[in-house]
């Protein structure tokens, strides 16, 4: 881990990450800061991802940020169409701005929040880029964004199934998967990738166990997301991990 112990410049550049993936970053953000310094970003996840999801599959990567695992997921997997999900304007703008330096990534972006229906959301925006949330009804300030379901989304689009999902929304991925609750029931969801941050998760009323009860539910299993690296000695739990897996049972 990385500790910085002042603030970064505001200053935007480019990096090739491990894989093949280019992105500009903003050194200001301290997540992009150490994805330029490492050239990596959510190794376990991205790997994860690029073994399992069968070929010429569909990805759908919920709260895509700037595209850090979008790209890096693309640039390892040509194969994959990946629908990416991003409310928040400013980081839509450099998921764009990085779909450029990607010309071979057959990616799309929606600028559209997930929710348990459709309706309108409020965006509040955290201190990185990483950090903005729907907030729960009736909060102050913010913007507004327009919100659906993945159900609806899939249905709009023609998809019958979803090879893999990633859910990182910032407390919010209970009411994502809600609203994915046809899919799931059908099992149409091939695995999911899925944020566990507890204290955020009690920012929309949710624990770990609720969302780890509400896909078992639809008879999906939870496994924790292999280590990569020096990092596969390291033992975990499904209850220390920050991001879990689920697959159909």
């Amino acid at each position: 881990m990385i500790a910085w112990t002042q603030p970064l410049p505001s200053v935007r550049l480019r990096q090739r990450l491990l894989g093949g993936a280019f992105v500009e970053l903003n050194l200001a953000d301290r997540a992009q800061a150490q994805a330029y310094l490492t050239r990596r970003y959510e190794a376990e996840v991205v790997a994860s991802l690029t073994r399992l999801v069968p070929p010429r599959g569909v990805f759908f990567d919920v709260g895509a940020n700037v595209g850090l695992i979008t790209f890096s997921v693309a640039a390892r997997r040509p194969d994959i169409s990946i629908h990416a999900f991003e409310p928040d304007p400013a980081n839509a703008q450099c998921w764009l701005r990085n779909l450029e330096l990607n010309e071979g990534a057959r990616a799309v972006l929606e600028q559209v929040a997930f929710g348990a229906k459709e309706d309108e959301g409020t965006l509040l925006r955290g201190d990185e880029s990483g950090w903005s949330f729907i907030a729960p009804p009736g909060s102050k300030g913010g913007i507004k964004v327009p919100m659906t379901t993945i159900d609806a989304y899939a249905e709009a689009q023609g998809f019958a199934t979803i090879d893999a999902l990633k859910v990182d929304v910032e407390g919010y991925e209970c009411l994502v998967l809600q609203g994915a609750g046809s899919l799931l029931r059908q099992r149409a969801i091939g695995l999911i990738v899925c944020e566990v941050n507890e204290p955020v998760l009690e920012r929309s009323g949710f624990t770990q166990r609720e969302l780890i009860s509400l896909l078992s539910g639809f008879g999906y299993d939870v496994r924790t997301i292999p280590h990569v690296g020096a990092q596969r000695l390291r033992r975990q739990s499904v209850e220390s991990s920050g991001n879990l897996l689920f697959v159909p049972a």
